[in-house]
């Protein structure tokens, strides 16, 4: 029997192009870092156009008031709270969570280009998507009143 059918999902890419996209926490494992701390190894499924996908590897530092940004922006954009609430992380309950990132593009000799988080973009609110016309995360402007 033949398949038919429309080419719409373009599967994986290696990187996508530097913007903001939809993304989805595809696997989280907490563990120690090689200097001792509490660290939250995440990977996520980021959503580009025409049915692209890419996975996104991050390290969000527990004690690491260097990167405490980052951890604090992680848990507001998949929703545990807001701005200056409290949260707990946990690897076991944040998987298939949605979220909005800002991706860059950075290239090395060994893994050649590939993308990282800039930043976690807080969830949209109901007005904001009503006053941007239901606009896809991916549309958001990256530069609108962001937190972090």
């Amino acid at each position: 029997m033949p398949i038919t059918g429309t080419a719409t999902e373009m599967g994986p890419v290696d990187y996508l192009p530097a913007g903001t996209y939809e993304a989805r926490v595809a696997w989280a494992e907490e563990k120690i870092s090689k200097s001792g701390n509490d660290m939250l190894e995440v990977k996520l499924r980021v959503f580009g156009d025409g049915g692209q996908t890419c996975t996104v590897r991050e390290f969000l530092l527990a004690n690491n008031n260097a990167f405490k940004w980052k951890v604090d922006s992680f848990a507001v954009a998949i929703g545990l709270c807001e701005r200056g609430g409290k949260y707990e992380l946990d690897a076991s309950k944040i998987i298939g969570l949605p979220l909005a990132v800002k991706l860059s593009v950075e290239e090395n000799d060994q893994y050649g280009k590939q993308n990282r988080v800039q930043r976690f973009l807080p969830p949209a609110k109901p007005a904001d998507i009503e006053q941007h016309g239901g606009e896809q995360a991916n549309e958001v402007n990256p530069d609108d009143n962001c937190p972090f």
